[in-house]
């Protein structure tokens, strides 16, 4: 037998051994489980190597972090299954919307399926990686592959006790396509949603404050009421991109009274959901806005308010320096934009007011 390095390891701290030549990984890396009644020690297999440096990386992290031997040898199949059914009970809590377990779930049938057998402990990250480069996806989808493997691992790591290295989180999805997704609402289909606004139909409040503004579906919802400045008509928000973040956003006259409406100032956010007391969360507002337009046998989505807000800007003449302010676009380094940049937000609020459906 092919003799291993002399590694001086303490104790009840394994050993690497050298299982032949006819193996792929044919060095075992194992650890004393205990001892039969001759006295005799017996080993438990914790992973096998290429060669002698692979399964002393093995055996070393496992003595870093000892996992459970219960599941050490679990596929990604079996780690899926266990976490199905749970992903599908959680469905209208918040973080999994039906929408979003549809993709999860069809994202691992459709691109995790050539690791269904292997044992998750022994997947790379680079082996994920080359799958989401090689899906053909959008960033959206490619996202989902990363977001269900991510949901493995956490649930292999926390659930059944293994201690998979947390670099396989550092996923690159490349860069994020300009969105051809979105379309503008109808302006027809306003008045009708505008009137189901006045009639109390929650969601048709949000809608409106949306589509008479340029908020993101996220920021309007992650809004602190500490920056709702109803005496001033404006409200201070957005994120995502430097431009974004922090800017100030008139409060239209049209929808101040549902502004209002939500306006609590006991409350931390803004938008509250009246049906749970708590702060709306974008896959509950999701879900409501999508049962909203099939009750109306209309095909938007969330984001469409805010392409719709933008051409309506443009059909108006709104000068573009402010429609980039208030989009959150950056803006060029000229004179003229400089004047947009350093614009009063009385500005800003009377150049709204000129903004209608």
């Amino acid at each position: 037998m092919k003799k291993t390095r002399d590694l001086k390891r303490a104790n009840g701290k394994g050993g690497i051994v050298y299982l032949g030549p006819n193996r792929r990984r044919p060095y075992g890396a194992r650890i004393t489980i205990g001892y039969n009644d001759k006295g005799i020690q017996e080993y438990e297999y914790i992973g096998y190597g290429k060669d002698e440096d692979e399964a002393i990386i093995i055996l070393t992290n496992y003595n870093k972090e000892p996992y459970s031997l219960n599941y050490k040898n679990i596929k990604v199949k079996e780690v899926y299954n266990k976490l199905e059914p749970i992903m599908f009970k959680d469905i209208g809590k918040p973080g999994m919307s039906k929408s979003n377990y549809d993709n999860l779930t069809s994202s691992y049938k459709n691109h995790l399926k050539d690791i269904y057998e292997n044992k998750i402990i022994e997947i790379q990250k680079n082996t994920i990686q080359k799958i989401i480069d090689n899906s053909g996806l959008r960033h959206t989808g490619r996202s989902y592959i990363k977001n269900i493997w991510e949901r493995l691992v956490t649930f292999a790591n926390e659930e059944l006790g293994l201690k998979i290295n947390e670099e396989v989180y550092n996923l690159k999805l490349g860069d994020k396509e300009e969105s051809d997704m979105h379309q503008v609402i109808e302006y027809n289909k306003i008045t009708i949603i505008e009137q189901l606004a006045n009639k109390g139909n929650d969601i048709a409040k949000i809608i409106m404050i949306y589509l008479y503004s340029s908020w993101r579906p996220s920021e309007l919802l992650d809004i602190k009421t500490s920056n709702v400045f109803l005496e001033d008509d404006y409200i201070i928000g957005g994120k995502k991109t430097k431009a974004g973040k922090n800017r100030p956003m008139p409060i239209h006259s049209k929808v101040k009274s549902y502004v209002e409406y939500f306006y609590d100032p006991n409350n931390e956010y803004l938008i509250i959901d009246k049906t749970t007391g708590k702060k709306m969360t974008y896959d509950s507002y999701q879900n409501q806005f999508e049962k909203f337009m099939i009750d109306l046998g209309l095909k938007y989505i969330p984001g469409d308010t805010r392409k719709t807000f933008a051409t309506r800007c443009s059909e108006l003449n709104i000068p573009d320096p402010v429609i980039k302010r208030l989009m959150g676009h950056s803006l060029k380094k000229d004179v003229t934009n400089d004047v947009y940049i350093e614009m009063k937000i009385e500005r800003l609020k009377a150049i709204m007011e000129t903004f209608y459906y």
